[in-house]
This record gives C-alpha cells, sequence and structure tokens, in this order.
C-alpha cells in the first residue's frame, strides 16, 4: 500500500479545503434561489419536508416552477440597499 504525502503542498490544500466555511457565498452558489414559503403551503415542498415555522426554502428554477402555481411559495423580495448619507 502507498503512504500519503507527508509534505508541505498535501498538508496546505487539506487545510485550504477545511477552512472554507459552507456558508460563504461560493458555497450558496448552487444554482438555487430562495424562496418565502406562505401560509398554504403542504408539509412538502418539491420533494422537501417543509419543518414547522420555517419561512424559507431554496430551490432550483425547475423545482419551484409549479409550487410558485400553486400559491405555495413565493419570490422573496429583493434586498433594499442601505440609505445613504447623502443630503
Amino acid at each position: 500500500m502507498a503512504k500519503k504525502p507527508t509534505t508541505a503542498s498535501a498538508q496546505d490544500e487539506t487545510d485550504a479545503t477545511a477552512e472554507a466555511p459552507a456558508t460563504t457565498p461560493a458555497a450558496l452558489d448552487d444554482g438555487k434561489i430562495a424562496y418565502d414559503i406562505t401560509d398554504k403551503a403542504p408539509p412538502r415542498i418539491a420533494l422537501q419536508r417543509i419543518e414547522k415555522g420555517q419561512t424559507e426554502i431554496r430551490l432550483t428554477e425547475e423545482q419551484a416552477r409549479a409550487e410558485l402555481l400553486a400559491g405555495h411559495i413565493r419570490p422573496k423580495p429583493a434586498a433594499e440597499a442601505p440609505a445613504s448619507d447623502a443630503v
């Protein structure tokens, strides 16, 4: 059996991948869009179980199409830009 290389470059690669948190924008760039869940929503949306009190779900456009038409979800409003101090 071959042994795992112990060079510094192999260790640096593993450290670099371990440091990236799952909530970075790159990790969230999975082609999914956030939607608000409406009161009409059933226990499952696009085959995903909805927990009691859950208000948001991330779906692809294809997954969201029928749910939008049924009124189970709605697009999240665009985030408002912070007010500037310009006078």
